[in-house]
């Protein structure tokens, strides 16, 4: 009985090592997203990459804001250009997100025709032949289903819309009672009230970049 443990316990061992030796030769030779058929290629490539108070932001989300930027270009001239940088889609992710959270906090919502809308022109794209591929591979590099490349979609447009007519709301507030200078174009206005609140955003919110 001993003697049958003791074997036990040594085969797992050598299981042990030998796993830690295949992911040690993988790290050394950089290609950790090959080993064991490619199944921690996903996991590997959705890294954290900021946490913000109880939200967290993963590389996928950075991913797909890049996504809807070069849908976007493909919408309105029929290719997706130069993508956004790792730092500028991390940064624009957190402002977003900051104001998206703010938003909800404060009650703002949306019916479904204006996502529907939001949507419209980026699920045209993704019938052009650049937009189905940055569809695939998105969906290759993070092991993403239709569905679930879908949900992620609408995750990332919902973000963006709950902020535009929060900024909106505010602008059409200020206006209203005065506050916006006659000088500013809507434009200029809500770069400016976004700008401002997210100063206040950001000194109030613990934010940690991995």
């Amino acid at each position: 009985m001993h003697r049958g443990r003791l074997v036990t316990a040594f085969a797992a061992a050598s299981a042990v090592l030998m796993l830690a030796s295949v992911l040690l030769s993988a790290v050394l030779e950089n290609r950790l997203d090959t080993v064991f058929g490619g199944i921690l290629k996903p996991i590997l490539a959705n890294e954290k990459v900021a946490v913000m108070g109880d939200v967290r932001l993963y590389s996928r989300d950075i991913e797909m804001l890049r996504l809807c930027v070069q849908l976007r270009k493909v919408a309105s001239s029929g290719t997706s250009g130069d993508e956004l940088s790792d730092d500028d889609a991390l940064r624009e992710l957190i402002d977003q997100t900051l104001l998206a959270e703010y938003a909800a906090d404060n009650g703002m919502t949306y019916d479904s025709t204006a996502l529907d809308e939001a949507l419209a022109p980026l699920h045209a794209a993704l019938e052009t032949a650049e937009g189905q591929s940055l569809r695939s591979d998105y969906m290759e590099k993070f092991a993403r289903k239709e569905k679930d490349f879908e949900a992620d979609l609408t995750a990332a447009i919902r973000r963006e819309l709950i902020v535009g007519i929060f900024l909106k709301s505010l602008y059409y507030t200020a206006a209203a009672e005065g506050i916006v200078s006659p000088g500013f174009s809507e434009a200029e206005a809500l770069e400016m009230l976004r700008d401002k609140l997210l100063i206040k955003l950001r000194v109030e919110t613990d934010i940690k970049i991995y």
